[in-house]
C-alpha cells in the first residue's frame, strides 16, 4: 500500500470520527447550556477569525520556546536531542510535527501551556529514545555521559518537586475554603458564605462545597461593604478587610505564592496574604446611639 493510499485512508478515517464527536458534543452541550452550542467551534472562532485572545493577555510570539516547553520539560530536552540524533530517521518527523504545532499556535497572542500541552509526549518519546541509547552503550561511553544523564532525570525530579510545592500554594480560594469547613465543622446556625471572584479563580469547586446544609454565593458584581452584610461569612481579597472592619471579625487569613527570594525557606518562596475569611459580628454594631444591621 503506498504512502498516499494510507494518508487518504486515515485521514477518512479521521474526518469520520471527527464528525461523529463533533455531533456528540454540540448535542450534549446543546442541551446543557440551552442553546445550540459547539464550544470548540466557538472557542476556534474567538480566538483565530475573531482574534479575541488578546482580550486575556498576551505574550511574546517565542514564549512556548523559551518558558513554556523548558518549564514543562526540563531535563527531557537534551535527551530529546540526543534521541534524534540517533533515531533520525524515525523521531525527526514526529518531532518536526510537534514542533511546527507549536510554532503556528505562537501566531495567537494569547498563549497559554494547555494549547500546546499535546506536543510533551512527543517530546518525552524522543528523551526515552535517547535515554535508552545512552543506557545500551553505558559501557562504550564516558563516565561523563552517564553522569549527563542521570543528572538529567534527578535534576528533572527536584525541579518538578519544587514546582509541585509552589504551585499548591496558587490556590489560596481551595485552602481557604477547606480550612473554612474545619473552622467551622461543630458551629451551629445558618451559614451563609460569599465566595470573592480572587478565591473563585483559585481552587474553589463545586466539590469543595462539603456542607449541604450552607449556603455558596459567588454572586459578581457586589461592592465591598453594606452589600456584603446579608452574608453569615465571607471569602474575600486580603486588600478589602478594611470595609469589614466594623461589622466582620477576622476568623483566618490564607497566604499565596509571591516570588522566590535566595533568603526564605523553604526553597527561597516568599508568601503573601491573599485571602481572609471573615464572620459576620454579632450582636449588630452600635455607633452613634444608632442600631446598624448586620
Amino acid at each position: 500500500v503506498s504512502a498516499a493510499s494510507r494518508f487518504f485512508r486515515y485521514l477518512r478515517h479521521g474526518l469520520i470520527a471527527s464528525a461523529v464527536w463533533i455531533f456528540v458534543s454540540v448535542l450534549i452541550d446543546s442541551y446543557f447550556w440551552n442553546r445550540r452550542l459547539w464550544p470548540e467551534g466557538e472557542v476556534l472562532w474567538y480566538n483565530t477569525v475573531l482574534d479575541k485572545s488578546s482580550n486575556w493577555g498576551t505574550s511574546p510570539f517565542l514564549w512556548y520556546f523559551y518558558s513554556a516547553l523548558p518549564r514543562c520539560l526540563l531535563g527531557a530536552i537534551p535527551l530529546a536531542v540526543v534521541g534524534v540524533l540517533f533515531e533520525k530517521k524515525r523521531l525527526s518527523s514526529f518531532v518536526f510535527v510537534a514542533l511546527f504545532f507549536v510554532f503556528l499556535y505562537s501566531f495567537l497572542p494569547h498563549k497559554e501551556l494547555r494549547f500546546i500541552i499535546y506536543v510533551v509526549p512527543v517530546l518525552n518519546l524522543a528523551a526515552a529514545v535517547g535515554l535508552a541509547h545512552i543506557w545500551k552503550r553505558r559501557s562504550q561511553l564516558s563516565i561523563l555521559v552517564s553522569l549527563f544523564a542521570i543528572g538529567c532525570i534527578a535534576g528533572s525530579a527536584c525541579l518538578s518537586g519544587s514546582f509541585l510545592y509552589v504551585s499548591h500554594l496558587n490556590y489560596p480560594g481551595g485552602h481557604a475554603l477547606a480550612a473554612f469547613h474545619r473552622h467551622l465543622e461543630n458551629s451551629p446556625g445558618d451559614v451563609h458564605v460569599h465566595i470573592c471572584n480572587a478565591a473563585a479563580q483559585s481552587g474553589v469547586t463545586r466539590f469543595g462545597e462539603e456542607n449541604s446544609s450552607w449556603r455558596y454565593s459567588k454572586l459578581e458584581n457586589l461592592s465591598p461593604g453594606k452589600a456584603m452584610l446579608p452574608f453569615s461569612h465571607l471569602i474575600a481579597e486580603s486588600n478589602d478587610q478594611s470595609f469589614y472592619k466594623d461589622s466582620h471579625d477576622i476568623l483566618f487569613e490564607e497566604k499565596s505564592f509571591d516570588r522566590l527570594s535566595l533568603r526564605s525557606s523553604p526553597f527561597g518562596v516568599v508568601t503573601k496574604e491573599s485571602l481572609v475569611v471573615l464572620q459576620r459580628k454579632t450582636p449588630p454594631v452600635v455607633r452613634n446611639g444608632k442600631q446598624r444591621a448586620v
